[in-house]
């Protein structure tokens, strides 16, 4: 069993501090008494009224405080900011969103160090905070567990026009079609293969969800079911002693640079998954994308790889049968949060339609310093087959521009971005901060 870190809310040697934190404790409808007994989850959350893919998290933590309680724990939930990458879009805001993931790391870990919990539930949907919260339980190293929000559904699915694809790309003669593909009409996460849904399906190759629970849509029932067992078995690993650095391992992280190439996940995985390594003290280099890059094909089409949204992978047997295709490109001895391995995961897994889950053999495999001289007018050569890019600028000219060269630094203002800029590192890096 894990030292249990909320014994010094009572149990401390000075007696006067046990009396005060007792005290505060009872202000806030806990039982100092009773804390004793039971180990204190907290439960991170970052529901929010505004973006679709957190607004329905509330009910998600309720479930998972059910949990927790059937299990004999107790619990506090609080919230972190949950920006939306589509809202922040074409306007000032998108400098800040980015900078997001770090600062919500930043709250949950220092919260967390702060108030004495002994483990912890991460619930998150969408973009940056997802590897937020992922970089925070790698820093922790606590009893930890991960609950997607899941993915939600394109409204397309509800009109009389759809095709099987809920693909913007199909629809470019409807325009009633087109604007039904891009409205949202459930919460969830937007149903498509963009960053928030790379990292919930991600999530399941690390190890840190219930199997098969992140792809459940946001709005179906089994979502609320796969909640409690997620507050259940957060309980279970604190009795365990099973921290978030041993699902984290440099293997698990390998397995995700892999599987990012074959769901076809955003290329915002390049930017994130280093950063995760790197406060889970392992690390992921460019070369470690490359290699995948070169070695795995894209096995899934889902928008705007293809047709698919995450409804149809999930009622295909969802990562868990992605796995199974897949699982002689990884290594299948990591450790998963229900205390087996993902080999596991993979001997109970079953594709339930091959068409959006296809054989490994199938699918087609992707053909896949110097931009800060290029110039409008500039001839480019996109060598796909060869993984190369030729700017067609003679070598005497690279100096010309080199010499009279200033990066360019845009307006920020004063506050927090200034900061930001000030600290953070490359992208190749993961954009962490120094």
């Amino acid at each position: 069993m894990s030292k249990k870190n909320s014994d010094v809310i009572s149990s401390s040697p000075n007696a006067l501090l046990n009396q005060f934190r007792g005290g505060l404790m009872k202000g806030a409808g806990y039982d100092a008494s009773t804390l004793k007994k039971k180990p204190l989850i907290a439960i991170a959350n970052s529901h929010t009224e505004m973006t679709a893919g957190h607004n329905h998290l509330g009910r998600l933590a309720d479930k998972v405080k059910e949990g927790i309680l059937i299990e004999g724990g107790e619990y506090a939930e609080f919230n972190v900011p949950a920006p939306c990458d589509g809202i922040a879009m074409g306007h000032d805001g998108m400098r800040y969103v980015l900078a997001q993931r770090d600062l919500i790391a930043d709250i949950v870990e220092t919260h967390v160090r702060s108030q004495a919990f002994d483990a912890v539930v991460f619930i998150a949907g969408c973009d940056k905070i997802n590897p937020g919260m992922m970089m925070a339980m790698g820093r922790l190293d606590m009893p930890s567990i991960y609950l997607a929000g899941g993915p939600g559904q394109m409204n397309i699915r509800n009109t009389p026009t759809f095709t099987s694809s809920i693909d913007h790309n199909d629809y470019h003669d409807d325009p009633e079609g087109m604007a039904e593909s891009l409205t949202c009409s459930t919460c969830g996460a937007c149903e498509i293969m963009g960053t928030a849904n790379t990292f919930q399906c991600l999530a399941e190759v690390l190890g840190i969800c219930l199997p098969g629970s992140s792809n459940i849509p946001g709005w179906h029932s089994d979502k609320l079911k796969a909640a409690r067992a997620t507050g259940q078995r957060v309980v279970q690993l604190f009795h365990e002693g099973l921290n978030a650095r041993q699902l984290l391992t440099q293997g698990a992280l390998e397995n995700a640079a892999t599987m990012l190439m074959a769901i076809g996940g955003s290329t915002n995985g390049t930017l994130h998954l280093p950063a995760i390594a790197h406060s889970a003290g392992a690390e992921l280099t460019l070369e470690h994308f490359e290699r995948a890059s070169a070695q795995v094909p894209t096995l899934l089409a889902i928008s705007p790889n293809g047709p698919w949204g995450l409804q149809d992978l999930w009622a295909a047997g969802g990562m868990p049968a992605v796995l199974h295709v897949m699982q002689k490109d990884i290594n299948t001895t990591t450790k998963t949060v229900d205390g087996g391995t993902l080999q596991d995961v993979i001997d109970s897994a079953v594709v339930r339609n091959p068409k959006v889950i296809p054989a490994r053999d199938n699918p087609h495999r992707p053909t896949g310093g110097m931009i800060a001289f290029i110039e409008d007018g500039d001839m480019i050569e996109l060598d796909i087959l060869n993984g190369r890019i030729h700017a067609d600028v003679t070598e005497d000219e690279v100096a010309r521009r080199r010499e009279g060269w200033q990066p360019m630094l845009k307006e920020v203002g004063f506050g927090f971005m200034d900061r930001y800029r000030r600290h953070v590192r490359s992208a190749s890096e993961g954009a962490i901060l120094d």
